[in-house]
């Protein structure tokens, strides 16, 4: 029986999932909504596969000091500049991906912490359910999924 979340979720079905799914981008045949979820979806696995199987690498990039290095600050603003302009290019876009990134951070964080309890798609379901579901509520103030 497998005694790590690393063996637990190595090589099955839900194995480069992002690979998978870059290849049906920008969703091809599937409504907006749908190719959208997927994006989440990814984003969401991506985060927690590359901290099962680098937790200290993960740790350390998410320890205080280490964000404040100059080439990791201009890395996240590149990558919550790109978000927002996927979501609207504002300035409220902008602060929802600073929300959704760290949410995702501290959560991953939490679960590497945790004794094997929850399995990597378990979390990723739910960690994208709380996502997707909250995200059309932001369209009222500008900010579309998309």
């Amino acid at each position: 029986m497998p005694s790590t979340k690393t063996e637990k979720t190595a090589g099955g079905p839900e194995a480069n999932t992002c690979k998978r799914l870059s290849s049906m981008w920008p969703g091809r045949g599937k409504s907006t909504a749908t190719a959208a979820e997927e994006r989440f979806g990814c984003t969401v696995r991506a985060y927690l596969e590359f901290a099962v199987a680098h937790p200290g690498a993960w740790r350390l990039l998410s320890a205080t000091r280490a964000n404040e290095h100059p080439a990791v600050l201009q890395a996240r603003e590149q990558r919550m500049v790109e978000l927002a302009d996927a979501w609207g290019g504002t300035t409220e876009a902008r602060i929802v991906a600073y929300a959704l990134v760290g949410m995702l951070e501290a959560a991953t964080l939490d679960w590497l912490r945790a004794s094997d309890e929850v399995q990597l798609d378990s979390v990723a379901d739910i960690l994208l359910d709380l996502i997707w579901r909250g995200m059309p509520g932001l369209a009222e103030h500008g900010i579309v999924a998309g």
